[in-house]
């Protein structure tokens, strides 16, 4: 099956294209650029069309093509995968702009590097259609995966033990599952990793600093400066050996000096 999608692809062109050969990952899928302005005539008849009129023959949406194909055709769990994407390609397509499409004014919204910052950029380094295509890909495959890895972080959060009422503990492996504790209303959040083993606080807690407090307790941790962590091992630093205490213990430390 062909997939036509205009030349000098913009954000949406390479990512509905994309779309729509993941969609249909079954089958054997090329894809093709022609002029934006192409009427349609001489396109295979089992083809695809986004981004592009081609004589009413194309998906063009009323935003974007990849946000109508993903609603169109595509089932939940990309839908629900997509959901962020697809609202910034929406209103990146829609307007020219990311930010006034989410009616986001101010200076220097434009500096902020987003997704069509990093897209304009692979542009210039690449000024090949076929590599941007390949780059938004590789985009769709990363966030199903990380969509899976937040239904699993969700498994993980029901599964923390609670302590105190405001510290949870839990062993879960999901970088998410802390953001969900805390959406859930702990104040810290200690976490168990092999031999890791550290605590977290909220971010409405930024007048806690953790380490002033944990530092003359646990001399031998590390207490990142700003105050949200302290840690036996992290992700960038596993421990080898294991820590001087437990889970439970470091929470009634916490809840001690907190």
């Amino acid at each position: 099956m062909k997939i036509y999608t205009h030349s000098y692809v913009d954000l949406d062109a390479a990512f509905s294209a994309s779309l729509v050969k993941l969609h249909n990952s079954d089958k054997k899928c090329t894809i093709e650029f022609v002029s934006a302005d192409h009427d349609g005539v001489g396109l295979d008849t089992d083809s695809i069309i986004v981004d592009l009129e081609a004589g009413g023959k194309g998906l063009k949406g009323d935003k974007s093509a990849f946000s109508s194909y993903l609603n169109m055709y595509c089932k939940n769990t990309y839908k629900e995968a997509f959901t962020n994407l697809s609202r910034f390609i929406d209103a990146q397509d829609s307007t020219g702009d990311w930010s006034t499409g989410n009616e986001i004014y101010g200076e220097g919204m434009e500096s902020i590097p987003t997704l069509q910052y990093l897209f304009n950029s692979l542009r210039s380094s690449y000024d090949d259609d076929k590599a941007l295509v390949n780059f938004a890909h590789n985009v769709l495959i990363g966030e199903l995966k990380n969509y899976k890895k937040y239904r699993k972080a969700l498994v993980e959060a029901e599964e923390a033990e609670w302590v105190y009422n405001n510290i949870a503990i839990t062993k879960g492996v999901e970088t998410q599952t802390t953001g969900i504790l805390f959406s859930k209303g702990a104040d810290f959040v200690i976490y168990e990793d092999g031999n890791n083993l550290g605590v977290l606080r909220s971010k409405y807690l930024a007048e806690v600093n953790l380490g002033n407090k944990l530092k003359s307790e646990l001399p031998s941790w590390f207490h990142h400066e700003s105050g949200f962590l302290s840690s036996w091992g992290t992700r960038k630093a596993i421990k080898s050996t294991p820590p001087s205490i437990s889970s439970e213990q470091l929470a009634g430390i916490i809840h001690t000096l907190f």
